[in-house]
């Protein structure tokens, strides 16, 4: 079964409106600072969205539990763990944002495009 992306005229003017309504500020155990969704692709049976970060994220490093920001990207050796474990704290919130739009996130790895500032 081919899989391919549905563009329809509703779909454009969503993605307009993703300047207003893509902004989600967070404040939680796991992360502080503020999502921005750059942009969505709606497939037939989900969506994959494109996703900015700006903020710290708590890890753990050398035995202690603190938060970090973008520069733990450039000491540490595994940046791909680093990303899936941001995917998965601000999955539910995205996945909230995104049914504005009629699209279906279901899983944390469908958030693709990741980018942490």
């Amino acid at each position: 079964m081919a899989r391919y992306c549905i563009q329809s005229p509703d779909i454009k003017a969503n993605k307009k409106m993703l300047s207003k309504l893509g902004v989600i500020p967070i404040n939680n155990d796991e992360i502080v600072g503020t999502i921005t969704i750059t942009n969505f692709r709606k497939y037939q049976f989900s969506g994959e969205v494109d996703v900015v970060f700006e903020g710290k994220a708590k890890f753990n490093v050398n035995r202690k539990v603190e938060f970090h920001d973008s520069s733990l990207l450039k000491r540490t050796r595994s940046k791909v763990k680093i990303n899936r474990v941001i995917r998965r704290y601000i999955h539910k919130e995205v996945k909230l944002r995104m049914m504005y739009f009629d699209v279906d996130v279901k899983y944390y790895h469908y958030i693709k495009k990741f980018k942490w500032i």
